[in-house]
């Protein structure tokens, strides 16, 4: 980027590159009003980290030829990523729900969410442009993100695949492809609870979570998660124009939970800390990409237009259960969107 600018002569500061600077203005002014605000220290250094990022995306991929190479980018990057995964972890541990953790250092929500934003861009190319071989490396991807045992991870993809086929056809043939993206589903379901290696990484988890919203169960997870999010609503009625300030959240909660975490829902934890203005301030950007990809995708039938619309859905899916505010994967996701539309 700096060789570009030094040739070239030009600067471009994206929307989404002042739209990010804007909110980390926010979020480390946040700390002013927090009750612990030693803890933006950190932050500082992720937040000029993203920007950074995100004008360097901005500097290299903003032609429409180039918002391609990017999205194959990312579907490559996490294919090799996988295949590294796989090499490096024994074939005992593939199962453990616990995937891809000790090799990369990032949880599963994180891998799942990576997984489940490239799966989507490698299943259209796949489906949309006939490229073949791409099915196959959406079925490896696809296999990676169920292995991390991350539910949210295996919703967020199924729910993606079927927007990506209810956009890429409306006529007739639509029932029968729903009617098979269904049976795949049903099939997929029905592996993960019958074979024994599948139904440790991942059905199980999915049993005591329909055993919990039946009341016939109880799932410790999800009951840690929905005690998190009222909590983050408690804290946000308390402060609801400015938050209680940046990383209140995961300090407060420490007299419920003797631990310090994060409230595993980027909108409540969101709010809680920066209140509605850095609410409507973060997913003012969201809002403002989905307004703007609704011509492309349901009246130019631009089929580009219909990934990042898919890719969009699929973040906020994930966003239910996971903290991206401040995640630079997210926000590598959202600029690619932004580039297109622009």
């Amino acid at each position: 980027v700096i060789m570009r600018i030094r040739f070239d002569g030009r600067v471009m500061v994206s929307g989404v590159t002042a739209w990010y600077f804007m909110f980390s203005l926010y979020v480390i002014a946040a700390a002013l009003w927090s009750d612990y605000p030693q803890m933006i220290i950190d932050t500082i250094a992720r937040l000029i980290q993203i920007v950074l990022l995100i004008f360097s995306i901005s500097q290299t991929y903003a032609t429409p030829s180039g918002v391609r190479r990017c999205v194959k980018i990312i579907s490559w990057a996490a294919l090799f990523c996988v295949l590294y995964i796989f090499v490096n972890t024994p074939s005992s541990e593939w199962f453990s729900g616990s995937f891809g953790t000790d090799i990369t250092g990032q949880n599963a929500n994180t891998t799942g969410m990576i997984l489940t934003v490239a799966t989507q861009i490698t299943a259209f190319f796949a489906y949309y442009e006939k490229n073949r071989v791409y099915y196959l490396f959406a079925i490896v991807q696809f296999a990676a993100a169920v292995l991390t045992s991350s539910r949210k991870t295996v919703l967020a993809v199924c729910i993606g695949f079927v927007i990506l086929i209810f956009l890429k056809d409306k006529s007739f043939k639509l029932l029968l492809r729903m009617l098979i993206a269904a049976g795949i589903v049903l099939g997929l379901f029905y592996a993960m609870m019958n074979i024994p290696e599948l139904y440790s990484a991942i059905g199980q988890r999915f049993e005591s979570m329909l055993g919990y919203l039946m009341n016939t169960d109880k799932d410790n997870s999800m009951h840690m998660r929905r005690l998190f999010i009222e909590y983050a609503k408690q804290f946000f009625l308390e402060n609801p124009i400015l938050g209680s300030g940046a990383h209140s959240f995961s300090q407060m909660i420490v007299s419920v939970t003797g631990k310090s975490t994060y409230a595993h829902n980027n909108y409540y934890e969101v709010l809680a800390n920066f209140g509605l203005i850095g609410f409507f301030l973060y997913y003012g950007m969201y809002a403002y990409l989905i307004i703007k990809l609704i011509k492309p995708v349901f009246k130019d039938g631009n089929d580009l237009a219909k990934l990042m619309l898919t890719l969009m859905a699929v973040i906020l899916v994930c966003e239910y259960g996971i903290v991206l505010y401040y995640s630079v994967y997210a926000m590598v996701f959202i600029t690619a969107v932004f580039m297109f539309i622009s």
